[in-house]
């Protein structure tokens, strides 16, 4: 695996997406196709106001981060980042099913 945690930056990452993230499954290829020969995939996703979290979590998992369109009722910015490379995914559980 590319990743290079410490135990430190692991315990951060799982108490971030426990109380944070979304986990979930991706059908809409097989939704929106007739013929489709994808199978459902996995995601993460984890969206906050805090810029700094969510670049951290970037720069540990090697993704990049974006900010959707919308805002907070309070007109904050919201930052999210989408993992569901397959590399990325099998680490995280992985960490999930050894540490947690």
């Amino acid at each position: 695996m590319p990743f290079n945690l410490t135990e430190t930056q692991i315990a951060w990452l799982a108490g971030l997406f426990e109380g944070e993230a979304s986990f979930g499954i991706d059908f809409r290829s097989q939704t929106q196709y007739k013929v489709s020969t994808s199978p459902p995939a996995p995601f993460v996703t984890i969206s906050m106001v805090d810029e700094d979290g969510i670049k951290k979590v970037a720069d540990l998992l090697n993704k990049t981060y974006f900010s959707p369109s919308r805002k907070t009722s309070k007109k904050k910015t919201v930052y999210s980042l989408h993992i569901g490379d397959r590399d990325t995914l099998i680490y995280i559980f992985y960490l999930a099913y050894y540490f947690i």
